[in-house]
């Protein structure tokens, strides 16, 4: 029988040419693409076809499709808890990282892989462009760049190890034990402009493919109508970034 290997980091994706890549990036300087899988749905800008990860195809038409979402992604979990003690699974817009500048691999393996039965979790932040700060480009260190985060309340990101359980409605809603030592960093927002082209993207797919369980993104977020409100929602609860985001030194 093949042992389990230590950690995987994971991720899914559609049509994410400008996301996907930052993930990448940021997890790579962790592990090596042997460790690190998308899981691809449906994309037609190329944004998968040459990456030296693994990709794991799982073709489905509708956009936002919740239900089937979550089905799909507790399988694949469940298939790489098989093969890894601990499996990092988040959204291409997620970058988890330790607040005392500890290599994320390194910490992760160290604190839960004799811990099989503890699934820990993350606190989640919007980082925002605010006034006049530049544009991020690829390859840019954010820490550098942007000075305000926003706090997702009552939201949380999750580590699984094999206690895992059925992956939540909406992805944010994690479960497990708080670790105060990592945060979750989604960038969304990390230009303004990403929200809305993401937004207005989405549009065009569900007019095309149409839609299944949205668990209600249509009508909170995927409206162009609604962007500013959203934007104005998340910059009215900004909070000068802390110390650990800003002096990271994987961010």
């Amino acid at each position: 029988m093949t042992s389990k290997k230590n950690i995987c980091f994971a991720t899914f994706a559609r049509n994410e040419r400008i996301r996907l890549p930052i993930w990448l990036n940021h997890y790579r300087q962790f592990i090596t693409d042997d460790d690190i899988y998308v899981i691809d749905q449906n994309t037609t800008d190329g944004s998968t076809s040459n990456l030296t990860c693994n990709v794991i195809n799982e073709p489905h038409e509708g956009v936002f499709d919740h239900a089937w979402l979550r089905q799909m992604l507790t399988r694949n979990l469940k298939e790489l808890l098989k093969k890894y003690h601990i499996v990092v699974l988040n959204e291409c817009d997620e970058l988890m990282v330790t607040h005392n500048n500890e290599n994320l691999k390194d910490y992760l393996i160290k604190t839960y892989k004799r811990q099989p039965l503890k699934n820990g979790a993350t606190s989640l932040f919007d980082v925002l462009q605010f006034d006049n700060e530049q544009d991020y480009v690829l390859g840019d260190k954010i820490s550098k760049i942007r000075n305000y985060l926003c706090k997702w309340q009552g939201k949380k990101h999750t580590i699984h190890t094999s206690c895992m359980k059925e992956l939540p409605n909406g992805f944010h809603s994690g479960y497990g034990y708080l670790d105060n030592n990592l945060s979750t960093i989604h960038i969304q927002c990390l230009n303004s402009s990403y929200l809305t082209e993401k937004i207005k993207q989405r549009i065009k797919e569900k007019e095309v493919h149409g839609q299944g369980d949205d668990f209600a993104c249509w009508d909170v977020h995927y409206k162009v109508e609604v962007i500013d409100k959203y934007m104005n929602d998340l910059l009215g609860r900004k909070e000068l970034a802390p110390n650990w985001f800003k002096n990271n030194i994987y961010l």
